[in-house]
């Protein structure tokens, strides 16, 4: 069952239970494929990237939101959580 991002709320779920509570920026709702783990000097570690199907990039990151555009915030072990989870599907509602 994929991830879900709730953008009014910031609440992140999987299979319908909350996991943890973020912000977002600047995010286009639908479909996004988590689809690396990774270290970006600008955004620090455990970044996931993520892709729609338009194409368009996005980020879940631990820095603030002046340091990306489309963007979820979310704490270090959620993000690793996500990573080694099976889903690689998060819908933004």
């Amino acid at each position: 069952m994929p991830w879900t991002y709730e953008q009014a709320t910031g609440i992140l779920k999987h299979d319908g239970l909350k996991i943890s509570q973020g912000s977002s920026a600047h995010l286009d709702m639908g479909p996004w494929t988590v689809t690396e783990l990774s270290y970006q000097q600008k955004l620090g570690p455990a970044v996931l990237s993520l892709r729609n199907s338009a194409g368009d990039w996005a980020h879940i990151h631990g820095a603030s939101h002046e340091n990306a555009t489309a963007s979820i915030v979310l704490p270090s072990v959620v993000r690793q959580l996500i990573w080694r989870s099976d889903d690689r599907e998060l819908n933004v509602v």
